[in-house]
């Protein structure tokens, strides 16, 4: 139900109508979508976008209409990270720290300023009945499974910004994240008096 997502509303009605319900109750159902550290997105985040587009003229023998809409899914999802974030070096124990010394202020000496969060993104499928596939496939690989990362960027895992500063990456990592930068500098208020 989200506008900023932008989810055609045909595909709302028509994912309501196949799962019996009206368009606002599927609209407005409201389900946790994640934490900073583990995104889920769940059946609510998908509309059914199958039709006679992707098999052209045709209902595959033994097919239902509603089956062949189901066949083909868009599923929404978004990520940030807080304006104000703070980081701390890999390893670095923060809640030991907090157990013994208290509640941190944020002037701490450890707290990283320099540098970059890489945020990496693990595409994983699951059922009811447990883990299905990852976009890595990295345990599948052998039964002929791909790296669908690998597929989608060429296997390129170097970049070279406009300073020719080179940064080397893995499979996943989908956002860098400026640490002396904040969403915050791009605004500014003002008046005329």
């Amino acid at each position: 139900g989200n506008n900023l997502w932008q989810v055609p509303a045909n595909q709302i009605s028509t994912t309501a109508g196949i799962l019996g319900k009206s368009v606002d109750k599927f609209k407005y159902d409201r389900v946790p979508l994640y934490s900073f550290g583990n995104e889920t997105i769940v059946s609510k985040f998908r509309t059914f976008v199958g039709s006679g587009e992707y098999v052209p003229g045709k209902i595959p023998e033994g097919m239902s209409v509603d089956e062949l809409t189901q066949s083909v899914q868009n599923w929404y999802g978004e990520y940030y990270l807080p304006s104000k974030t703070y980081a701390v070096p890999t390893g670095f124990d923060l809640e030991g720290y907090v157990k013994e010394y208290g509640n941190v202020d944020k002037k701490e000496v450890f707290w990283l300023k320099d540098g970059y969060i890489v945020v990496n993104f693990d595409i994983e499928t699951s059922s009811a009945t447990g883990y299905d596939l990852s976009y890595i496939n990295k345990e599948n690989a052998l039964a002929g499974y791909c790296n669908m990362w690998k597929i989608e960027t060429g296997g390129n895992l170097q970049k070279t910004d406009c300073n020719r500063n080179i940064y080397s990456f893995r499979y996943g990592d989908m956002i860098l994240y400026d640490l002396n930068k904040s969403v915050n500098d791009d605004f500014k208020s003002g008046g005329t008096h």
